[in-house]
């Protein structure tokens, strides 16, 4: 398995952005998880280095596994789209990807342009804001989120022949809820992705191989 490493340099060489990803960890993604990815970018606090991307996956016991981080020196759509050409031919797999994103992130406009067949959704985070603003929550679930009414659900259920009907009306509610989430699957979706770098990045300040080398050992 092979390290996917992109650095990008400007017309006098100088560094503009970076890419890394493990092959091994690519590998138990398209193998072992599931196929949706957090992906998120954080503000940097330093001279050169102005944004942090990254990625990271969860399995079914909702465990964490950071994917592949990048840096550039402005956040911008020019760099985010570079970033994801990137993470897409780190993947070359074929398999349908679905994206969770913060709604107010530059990284969240650019996927529908590198990955225009994959699933794209924001985080509840986005929404418990809406909820504090907006008083009228019915409106909020049904316009902004698509979410069916009782009477159209029951409506549905009773267009399945009876065999169906029962199978659903015995299954238990641990599958309706999807199992491998109890309890904590609204949490899955509030993973702060960037943030597991940003340590390293305010305290190495060190050069940016010795910075990409260090995350990397880490992963």
């Amino acid at each position: 398995m092979y390290t996917y490493t992109h650095i990008k340099t400007d017309l006098m060489d100088r560094f503009e952005a970076c890419f890394v990803a493990i092959g091994w960890v690519i590998h138990a993604f398209i193998c072992c998880f599931l196929s949706v990815i957090f992906i998120g970018s954080v503000h940097l606090r330093e001279d050169y280095l102005k944004t942090m991307f990254g990625t990271v996956a969860i399995n079914r016991n909702n465990q964490t596994l950071p994917i592949e981080f990048g840096m550039a020196v402005e956040n911008n759509l020019y760099y985010c789209i570079w970033f994801l050409m990137r993470l897409r031919e780190a993947l070359r797999h074929g398999r349908e990807v679905s994206f969770i994103t913060d709604m107010n992130d530059v990284v969240s406009s650019c996927i529908e342009h590198v990955f225009p067949d994959s699933y794209h959704g924001y985080t509840s985070k986005i929404y418990a804001h809406k909820r504090r603003i907006w008083q009228n929550i019915t409106t909020f679930v049904l316009n902004d989120i698509q979410l069916i009414t009782m009477s159209d659900f029951e409506e549905n259920i009773c267009r399945l022949t009876p065999d169906a009907r029962e199978i659903l009306t015995n299954i238990g509610h641990a599958k309706w809820a999807r199992v491998y989430f109890p309890n904590i699957r609204w949490n899955v979706v509030n993973i702060d992705v960037p943030h597991f770098f940003v340590l390293w990045v305010n305290q190495c300040n060190v050069l940016i191989i010795m910075l990409t080398e260090s995350i990397r050992d880490y992963i």
